[in-house]
C-alpha cells in the first residue's frame, strides 16, 4: 500500500505495549479473577493461531487511519441507519445486523430458500446507494487517493455496507467477536485478475464513544486498537482479529460501522471495493 504522497491525512498505528482492558457496563457481572482472565487470553491466542491460513499475512501489521467524517456527520449517518431498520438483515443468531450483502455471511450459506450473496446484493445495493450515495463516494475518493487509482464498486458484488450491534449483542460481551482473518477474495467472483486485497472500517457510532479492534501480531500477542468516531481504518485483513466490545452496545448507543473490502484490478489498473 503506497500512501507516501496522498493528500489525505493518515497515520500508522503502532503495536501498543498493553493488552485489552475491560470497560464498564450497566449489566452486573461477577468479577473475573486473574487466573480466569489468563485462561481466556490463552484460549483466545489458540483461536487466533487456528485462524491463520496460508494466505495470512506474516509481516508486521500496518493499520492506516484516516479522519473522514465529523462527529456531526456521523450522527447524521447514524440517524439514517436507524431510520431504515426494516432493511436490517439479522446475522449471527440475531446477535448483530447488517445493511447490505456480506461476503462472510451470504457467501457461506448454501441452504434451500436462502438467497445467494449476489441476490442479496442486487436487492440491497439499491437501498444503500439511495440512502448513503454521497458517503460511499467520499470513501471511494479516499481509497482512490491511498492507492493512486480510480476506486470503483466491484461489478455484481454488494456495495460497502454496515455492521450494527445493539441490545441484541449482549451475549457477545464475555467472549467478544469471532476471531478470524479476512479472506473473502478467495470465494468471490472477480471480473479480472486482482492483487493486494484489503479491508476497511469507518466508525459511525461507538457504544459510550468506545470500541475498536482486538488483533494478534506475528508473535501471537494480543493488542487493542480503539476506534475514533469518523475515522476509517485500512489494513490487509489477513492477520487474526475480531470486534472488541469494551462496553455492551444498547439500542440508545449502538455500535455502527461502515465495512468493506477491496483489491487492485490488474487489467484496468483500478481499485475495486465491496462488502
Amino acid at each position: 500500500m503506497d500512501d507516501s504522497s496522498t493528500s489525505t491525512s493518515a497515520k500508522i498505528i503502532p503495536l501498543p505495549q498493553s493488552g485489552v482492558t475491560d470497560g464498564e457496563t450497566n449489566i452486573f457481572r461477577l468479577p473475573i479473577t486473574d487466573e480466569e482472565q489468563a485462561k481466556k487470553k490463552e484460549a483466545w491466542a489458540t483461536l487466533a493461531q487456528e485462524a491463520r491460513t496460508e494466505a495470512s499475512f506474516k509481516s508486521p501489521i500496518r493499520i492506516l487511519e484516516f479522519p473522514i467524517l465529523s462527529e456531526e456527520d456521523c450522527g447524521k449517518v447514524k440517524d439514517i441507519v436507524l431510520s431504515i431498520k426494516d432493511h436490517w438483515i439479522p446475522r449471527g443468531n440475531n446477535s448483530f445486523w447488517t445493511i447490505g450483502a456480506s461476503t462472510y455471511n451470504d457467501l457461506m450459506i448454501h441452504e434451500e430458500g436462502h438467497a445467494s450473496y449476489y441476490e442479496v446484493a442486487q436487492k440491497n445495493n439499491v437501498i444503500i446507494q439511495e440512502c448513503f450515495g454521497p458517503l460511499l463516494q467520499g470513501v471511494r475518493d479516499v481509497i482512490g487517493k491511498i492507492y493512486k487509482r480510480e476506486c470503483v464498486d466491484l461489478p455484481f458484488a454488494g456495495l460497502m455496507g454496515f455492521h450494527i450491534f445493539n441490545s441484541t449483542s449482549h451475549t457477545r460481551k464475555e467472549e467478544g467477536g469471532n476471531i478470524h482473518t479476512d479472506e473473502p477474495f478467495q470465494r468471490l467472483l472477480w471480473v479480472e485478475p486482482f492483487a493486494n486485497p484489503f479491508s476497511f472500517t469507518l466508525a459511525i457510532s461507538l457504544t459510550g464513544d468506545r470500541g475498536g479492534l482486538d488483533y494478534w501480531d506475528e508473535n501471537n500477542e494480543q493488542h487493542y486498537l480503539p476506534y475514533k468516531l469518523g475515522h476509517m481504518y485500512v489494513h490487509n485483513g489477513r492477520f487474526p482479529h475480531r470486534i472488541n466490545f469494551d462496553d455492551i452496545p444498547t439500542d440508545e448507543k449502538p455500535r455502527i460501522t461502515l465495512q468493506g473490502h477491496g483489491a487492485i484490478l490488474l487489467d484496468t489498473n483500478r481499485v475495486a471495493v465491496y462488502f
